[in-house]
């Protein structure tokens, strides 16, 4: 199973999160257990997605970076085991938007391919 969520700060983002773990729970995913979690961030070019990736390789997690498929921009994702909770989400997708900010970027969404 893979689950994917994608959107920007604010309420329909927190809407969406709480959307993705509900379906994770009815799909019968112990959320008790540590999840692999991927989140993914936009960057505008190749140096800023590099100063990204830079910084969260001390996260404890594996960073990925790759062209985006869609045009110019650069996609970064890290992932890394995690007990998934609406509010450890909305915390992560806070710093996580935060830092990518102000790097000219923005973080695009989470989501699980299942128990770490």
């Amino acid at each position: 199973m893979i689950r994917r969520l994608f959107g920007g700060d604010g309420a329909d983002a927190g809407d969406g999160d709480a959307q993705l773990i509900a379906k994770l729970v009815a799909a019968g995913v112990d959320m008790s257990q540590p999840l692999t979690v991927e989140h993914f961030l936009t960057l505008p070019d190749e140096r800023s997605a590099r100063q990204v990736v830079a910084k969260l390789a001390s996260s404890g997690g594996t960073v990925r970076l790759n062209p985006s498929l869609m045009g110019r921009s650069w996609a970064v994702r890290v992932a890394f085991p995690m007990v998934v909770t609406l509010e450890r989400i909305t915390a992560i997708r806070e710093q996580l938007g935060a830092f990518a900010a102000e790097h000219g970027g923005e973080y695009t969404g989470w989501g699980t391919t299942g128990i770490a």
